[in-house]
């Protein structure tokens, strides 16, 4: 089974708005299936805490789920890269907080001492590197290639987000990353222990670490992510 998760309901909802033979049920619980086809639905919550502990007790009464695919909104880091609207596909989750902190840019985990999991060469640190293309794979479900135009970028996973553009292009510079968001490393941390396929599909409504009204749009972002489903799934 495919599970698709987002923090938000409101995330879901517009995902899935234009996928023919849905049947969303308002609020009716955390699952929905699509008919016919293993298909389901999971509002995560917000956060990499919310997210981790949403996912972890889905998987647990349902094991037959074999990939999570994360979709949902996000901020840019560099509009140029990723303009609002756009679509980012993550190539790699980290999870800047987790270690040892000396100044203004990310924690160090190796100057903790301690990996999240694993060791030597298996060790999970602060990031996971995450390879898109496993989703033509499953051919039942998706197209057999990627859009062109979606871009591919490695995506920071915070529980506070850059409040202004010195922090976020700080982050942006020493992690090499495309994009912020709130759950992404959770979910794949999830996956990645579990040994179940994981996959990233974001859509820009913001500049990370800007308040201004200019660098953020919503509706263009909600409306890419209602267009996945016809651009990614096999008779979406």
């Amino acid at each position: 089974m495919i599970l698709f998760t987002a923090a938000t309901y409101r995330e879901l909802k517009y995902f899935c708005t234009s996928m023919s033979g849905f049947d969303f049920q308002d609020r009716t619980g955390q699952c929905t299936w699509r008919k016919h086809i293993g298909m389901s639905l999971l509002e995560c919550g917000v956060g990499p805490l919310n997210a981790a502990l949403g996912l972890q007790s889905f998987l647990a009464t349902h094991p037959e789920v074999d990939m999570v695919i994360n979709i949902g909104i996000a901020g840019s880091y560099d509009q140029d890269l990723l303009p609002l609207g756009s679509v980012c596909l993550a190539t790699a989750e980290i999870w800047p907080e987790y270690g040892v902190r000396t100044g203004s840019g990310p924690a160090d985990p190796k100057l903790l001492g301690f990996p999240l999991c694993g060791q030597d060469k298996d060790a999970v640190w602060n990031r996971i590197d995450l390879d898109p293309r496993q989703m033509s794979s499953y051919g039942a479900f998706f197209q057999e290639t990627l859009p062109q135009d979606w871009i591919l970028a490695a995506s920071l996973t915070v529980a506070g987000v850059s409040g202004t553009l010195e922090v976020a292009r700080e982050l942006a510079r020493t992690c090499n990353a495309g994009m912020e968001n709130m759950e992404g490393f959770a979910l794949a941390y999830v996956c990645r222990n579990k040994g179940i396929s994981f996959a990233e599909v974001r859509t820009i409504s913001n500049l990370a670490g800007s308040r201004s009204s200019r660098d953020w749009n919503y509706k263009a972002a909600f409306s890419s992510l209602a267009g996945l489903p016809a651009r990614m799934l096999k008779n979406g």
